[in-house]
């Protein structure tokens, strides 16, 4: 791996650098996630809204809390019955 940034040379301690550099980008891409799906797992257990895709008859507050948008949510308010009998 070549850096524009990096002046790394070609001999043994290039290599040496060279590795610990590209460990240092994998761990901290390993942590990165770590905290991104800790932070989502988190704003998930508050049900608050961490963004992408707002479902069809909701909508998201000031606070960023999901709440039924009465526009659209009537057709989920009375689900249809199932009509299979067991």
């Amino acid at each position: 791996m070549l850096s524009a940034k990096e002046n790394i040379t070609d001999n043994a301690s290039g290599i040496l650098i060279e590795g610990v550099l590209e460990s240092m980008a994998e761990y901290y891409s390993a942590e990165l996630s770590q905290k991104v799906k800790r932070g989502i797992a988190l704003t998930a257990s508050k049900c608050k809204f961490f963004g992408g895709f707002i479902h069809y008859g909701y909508k998201v507050d000031e606070e960023k809390r999901f709440i039924i948008d009465e526009g659209t949510a009537p057709p989920f308010k009375h689900p249809p019955q199932c009509r299979f009998q067991f």
